[in-house]
């Protein structure tokens, strides 16, 4: 989050040339990786690889519960805070774009929508939002809908 006079969330659209996810929205952050000592760190590591922001520069608010993904992956999003005078930019290997958006509207609960999908033997439920001219769907849109409901 971005702490504005109107707070912000801040998001990345991936590059088109990733393994995975590519082309996708999400918020900075990334995997764990094995010199990592805790989840904080790899939130912060990734968004200084990502975009540019040093680790000395976020105010950690705290930890969401984990999320599993579709694909399998437990994910913990780490919520913190900017204040309006962080520049960052992205990486090209990995950003293609980096944009935000209004808080109270990403928490407004009528913006988020789902669809329920089969799934092998069973269904799940896919969110997505639009944000102009950005589509946010799948873990990122479920992060966006779980902290909406923490907060609203």
């Amino acid at each position: 989050m971005i702490c504005k006079p109107e707070p912000t969330l801040l998001f990345t659209k991936r590059t088109d040339n990733l393994r995975l996810h590519a082309s996708q929205i999400s918020f900075p952050g990334g995997a764990r990786e094995p010199d990592d000592h805790n989840l904080i760190e790899t939130a912060l590591r990734e968004s200084y690889e990502e975009i540019n922001i040093l680790p000395n520069q976020v105010q950690i608010l705290g930890k969401m519960q984990p999320i599993k993904s579709h694909s399998g992956y437990l994910v913990t999003p780490i919520v913190g805070l900017l204040s309006t005078k962080v520049s960052y930019y992205k990486n090209p290997a990995e950003v293609a774009a980096i944009f935000e958006v209004p808080l109270k509207h990403a928490l407004t609960l009528t913006h988020h929508h789902s669809i329920m999908i089969n799934n092998a033997d069973h269904k799940k439920r896919l969110f997505f939002y639009r944000y102009n001219q950005y589509l946010i769907w799948g873990l990122t849109a479920t992060i966006l809908n779980k902290l909406a409901l923490q907060l609203v």
